[in-house]
């Protein structure tokens, strides 16, 4: 009885450290990578407060982009979507983007009938993927049954923020997670971003911490792939000891797909400087 009880409490321990540190467990939804040279990019901006929400939402940027959709076979030559589901996705994430007038259209799908890379391993199978069927000036978007960025960590899909590829990958069964990533693709970081440090629930440093916009409320970056109500559970406090209201609904966040509800007004704001910057090149 007393070891169960020992094991209950280094339990509660080890949970309530966790909270107390900022080590929050998450669920592999995404696996795009901020790499060092991202995060000294973004720090050579002299004011991201300004870079944000120097393009109004409100105006339009009267453009339609061009997807190019990968879709991989399995070893029985099933390629596991269909055309109609690829389409009702790309509605759906036009309706997230049509505030800045950024609309995007499936130019080609491309049948890849060879089934290794339906089990898709980033280290492995993506240089193939690039050298063999990457479209220039469109968006390449492939679609594997699996999708993992090392040999243990499966997610559900990934992208690169400008100055990498126009790539991304989405596991079949995940298409929402489409959303996400176009997010990433144009130059948007988790609201749970730690990498440029841990932002306060007060917002007093909302412009160079967190994920840098400051119409996200500071995230924890807890899941919530089960509460019914879409309210944060647990619920926990900042390093000042106020408690996280983070925008559950917001495609950047790690919760649940069923509480999705869209970006902020300043996201689609660095969204769009971000194309104009940096994606204009794309068809």
């Amino acid at each position: 009885m007393m070891n169960f009880k020992i094991r209950i409490f280094s339990l509660f321990f080890v949970m309530a450290t966790a909270v107390s540190t900022g080590v929050m467990a998450q669920f592999t939804k995404c696996g795009t990578v901020i790499t060092p040279q991202q995060v000294a990019k973004e720090l050579a901006i002299p004011d991201t407060g300004q870079f944000a929400i120097q393009f109004a939402p409100n105006e339009c940027l009267g453009k339609t982009l061009s997807i190019t959709a990968h879709l991989i076979s399995d070893s029985l030559g099933d390629y596991g979507v269909t055309e109609a589901d690829i389409l009702n996705s790309i509605v759906q994430l036009n309706s997230y983007f049509k505030p800045i007038c950024l609309q995007f259209t499936v130019c080609k799908f491309n049948y890849i009938p060879n089934y290794k890379y339906n089990d898709f391993l980033k280290t492995t199978e993506e240089a193939e993927l690039l050298a063999l069927y990457y479209v220039p000036n469109t968006i390449n978007v492939f679609y594997p049954e699996k999708v993992a960025v090392d040999p243990v960590s499966p997610v559900g899909g990934y992208a690169y923020l400008p100055g990498g590829p126009d790539f991304i990958a989405v596991r079949k069964g995940s298409l929402p997670v489409l959303f996400h990533e176009m997010g990433h693709f144009f130059g948007l970081y988790h609201t749970f971003e730690s990498m440029f440090g841990l932002e306060l629930v007060n917002g007093s440093n909302c412009a160079t911490t967190g994920d840098r916009v400051c119409d996200t409320p500071a995230d924890p970056g807890l899941t919530n792939t089960a509460a019914p109500d879409c309210q944060l559970y647990p619920y926990v406090k900042d390093n000042n000891n106020e408690w996280y209201v983070p925008q559950i609904g917001n495609i950047m966040s790690y919760y649940s797909d069923d509480c999705t509800c869209g970006f902020t007004s300043q996201q689609l704001s660095r969204m769009a400087v971000t194309y104009q910057l940096n994606r204009f090149y794309l068809w």
